[in-house]
């Protein structure tokens, strides 16, 4: 048999095992997998909301109010075309994106191992990508783009033992419109893009090459305007354009940084300091050691160029992510892909040491690493259809034959009033317009981390003190009453509602009392 066919044979299975290994892993990393009864995240199901919405003709922006990107938006949509009711589209989009991640880690692996060794270190990347801490339940824009930002690096790689660094103009064109898609994700994501292209139009202007820079120009014009010029058409046909730049640019810019009255070497420290009282400082430390390990010597990459942009692009990633103040830590799964890179530094040298004098030992290990490691360090299977009376579906937990998630069994009881209208009041969406199969009545359906934007906040309240809604949605912490609420809000939902039912539930490490009303 000819050598080439057998290494397209290999190819092809190696792919085949790693599109299965993501959609087994995915299985139990994301909550919106099969296996959890719900996705009880804020922002997946705002996300789902609107993507949904889009099929019911309510236009992101101009029908309901959030202020991610319209891309991400589309890809709910994408996601409700498969299922509307709930969350396998999700599910399955994730499975995809985490194989197409794995697949260029493979791809960087194999610059030093051979593909059956690269595939066996890959099997451990879920692990790295899926870490608890900043994975959550799944479905967040950071874990979107970490396929997109691994094919960054894959591009870097490839040229890393370059004496003279020329990309071809189909390099340059992929990665404009990766950075692109990422802009109209989340555009403080864009970093690493951002220093790649300035970098290499640097270089071309140092060494006089204008006919480098002129492809570079070319190739980013034409990969932004692939990408923008059909998605601003659709949003001017679909008279939403106005509403599209206000929110995405100007809300979020104006109402949604957090940076209070820190100065900006504060803010860019935050970041870390919380990540040490939560115990995750060691991940982004073995990150750093081994980009260092990296860059440091010849052994991986030799191209002082190719350093440059690698360390640059992290850096930039980090000032664009937390220079606005805000410090969640599921921002940190947008260093996903870095963190793989300690698969090179550190994974290559372990996996060669294993290989001798046994060979069989270092695949053994690779398998028996990526099949523990991701139940260590993502632990939502424990909120699983596996352990039904677990905290996240009821607290305290009670054992029972058939528990229910609060938003299935809401969605169940407004599903008995036919064409009655529910409001997901004064918090981020629940999730019970997905459980009850209902639009929401509002632009502003639920309530944004947008504190001082009022228009949002005093559309609820006027929906409310008028009862315009039958059914309204809301949660409060654990152990307190409706009526004991400091806020304003929940004095006039008091006034104009009653509670029919409630139901207590933790998460993410919080305790909330999740609550049903219905009109006085």
């Amino acid at each position: 048999m000819h050598p080439i066919f057998i290494l397209k044979r290999s190819v092809k299975w190696t792919n085949i095992i790693l599109f299965g290994f993501a959609f087994l892993n995915m299985m139990v990393l994301s909550l919106s997998s099969p296996l959890y009864s719900f996705n009880n995240g804020v922002d997946p199901n705002t996300m789902f909301t609107v993507g949904r919405g889009l099929l019911s003709g309510l236009m992101p922006y101009k029908d309901l109010f959030e202020q991610k990107g319209p891309l991400v938006f589309l890809l709910h949509t994408v996601a409700a075309l498969i299922s509307k009711t709930n969350f396998i589209g999700i599910y399955f989009l994730e499975s995809l994106a985490l194989g197409f991640s794995m697949l260029g880690i493979r791809r960087i692996l194999a610059n030093y191992l051979n593909l059956w060794s690269a595939t066996f270190l890959t099997l451990i990347s879920p692990a790295l990508i899926g870490i608890g801490l900043f994975f959550r339940g799944g479905d967040t824009v950071e874990a979107f783009i970490t396929p997109l930002l691994v094919g960054l690096l894959v591009l870097l790689f490839n040229h890393r033992n370059e004496a003279a660094i020329s990309f071809t103009f189909r390099e340059l064109l992929i990665q404009a419109i990766l950075a692109t898609i990422v802009f109209w994700m989340k555009y403080t994501l864009i970093g690493p893009w951002l220093v790649f292209f300035l970098a290499v139009a640097c270089h071309n202007v140092f060494n006089k090459n204008w006919p480098a820079l002129s492809k570079l120009v070319r190739a980013a014009i034409l990969g932004f305007t692939a990408i923008t010029a059909p998605l601003l058409f659709f949003y001017w046909i679909m008279s939403a354009l106005d509403d599209l730049f206000h929110i995405y640019f100007y809300v979020n810019l104006h109402y949604y940084t957090d940076s209070g009255h820190l100065t900006m070497l504060a803010r860019l420290i935050q970041p870390i300091q919380n990540l040490w009282q939560t115990g995750g400082i060691l991940i982004p430390v073995v990150m750093l050691l081994a980009i260092i390990r990296l860059v440091i010597g010849t052994r991986f990459i030799t191209n002082r160029f190719i350093k440059q942009v690698i360390v640059g692009s992290l850096v930039s990633h980090y000032l664009l992510m937390f220079i606005g103040g805000n410090t969640f830590t599921y921002y940190w799964e947008g260093f996903a892909a870095y963190l793989c890179l300690a698969l090179i530094s550190f994974g290559i040298p372990i996996y060669n040491k294993l290989s001798h004098p046994i060979p069989y030992i270092a695949p053994a290990t690779a398998i028996f690493v990526a099949l523990v490691l991701p139940f260590v360090s993502n632990q939502n299977y424990l909120n699983s259809r596996l352990f039904p009376n677990n905290p996240m579906i009821t607290y305290p937990t009670a054992v029972t034959s058939h528990p229910q998630q609060y938003a299935i069994r809401f969605g169940n009881i407004i599903q008995h009033s036919p064409h009655a209208k529910v409001l997901n009041f004064g918090v981020l969406d629940l999730g019970v317009y997905l459980t009850s199969g209902t639009t929401p009545p509002t632009k502003y359906f639920s309530i944004n981390n947008l504190p001082t934007y009022k228009p949002m906040h005093r559309a609820q309240i006027e929906l409310v003190r008028h009862r315009q809604v039958k059914f309204v949605v809301t949660r409060i912490p654990y152990g307190t009453q409706l009526n004991a609420q400091p806020q304003k809000r929940y004095q006039v939902l008091h006034q104009n509602y009653r509670v029919i039912t409630k139901q207590s539930a933790v998460f993410e490490d919080h305790i909330f009392t999740y609550l049903l009303l219905t009109r006085r």
